[in-house]
């Protein structure tokens, strides 16, 4: 091989040495970089579970899971996610819970009502989370139903104050509530359990209110049809 011919191999011989070089720098660099992002989510992670709600008091007649009010122990199951800012659960409310009562009171039905907050940022304190809570403490006392019908008929406007804790031991009172209830209100006993609520009413894909489920089926109005009458038809089916 000529001088001239050995100096060529030996670039080219270096020139693949610095490609090899390089490209395991590459790797060594990737590598840390994926260490460094997993350790970050690992540690986004446990600061997560660390600061997210894991005690809060469960009302008395929950069901199991701690997330809802139970009346009655008929053969079918009816699921009732609601927020008591939310107009249209108004309107659901006061054109189905006659009759679902009924139902209950003819044990015909299982009622579960999953009282959650999504609302929240439509009023200035909370409203939604606050009279979740101040339910809790009617179910305590035995008047969950008598309450939520208090609740919608004094619905307050989206937008605004929702009423005060005060204004709502008012509302509990003029529902046949008393000191008990009171001082569950001022007290705040129930104040982590909306958001329980809420947060487990999302791994279920509740994603609005009024959300109805039928035996475990999630009732979607027709054409036509109001959710009132999407949930009665479901339950005539069943």
């Amino acid at each position: 091989m000529s001088k001239h011919g050995r100096r060529e191999a030996n670039r080219l011989i270096r020139q693949q040495q610095l490609q090899e070089a390089k490209r395991k720098r590459s790797i060594r660099i990737s590598a840390i970089a994926a260490g460094v992002l997993m350790l970050v989510s690992v540690g986004a992670y446990v600061v997560y579970t660390n600061t997210a709600d894991t005690t809060h008091n469960v009302p008395q007649q929950a069901n199991a899971a701690g997330t809802g009010i139970v009346a009655g122990s008929g053969p079918i199951k009816v699921e009732v996610y609601q927020d008591y800012l939310c107009p249209s659960c108004r309107a659901f409310h006061a054109a189905a819970e006659e009759r679902l009562q009924a139902m209950v009171r003819e044990n015909k039905i299982t009622l579960t009502t999953y009282p959650i907050a999504i609302l929240d940022r439509l009023s200035t304190n909370r409203y939604s989370t606050r009279s979740a809570a101040a339910a809790g403490c009617a179910a305590d006392s035995g008047k969950f139903a008598q309450f939520s019908d208090a609740l919608y008929d004094k619905q307050p406007a989206e937008g605004g104050a929702g009423y005060t804790d005060e204004e709502l031991v008012n509302v509990g009172r003029s529902a046949g509530l008393g000191d008990p209830f009171a001082s569950c209100v001022r007290d705040g006993t129930y104040s982590g359990w909306p958001g329980f609520a809420t947060e487990e009413s999302s791994r279920r894909g509740v994603t609005g209110t009024p959300t109805v489920f039928v035996n475990d089926k999630k009732v979607v109005p027709g054409q036509g049809q109001t959710i009132t009458d999407a949930v009665f038809n479901a339950i005539a089916g069943s």
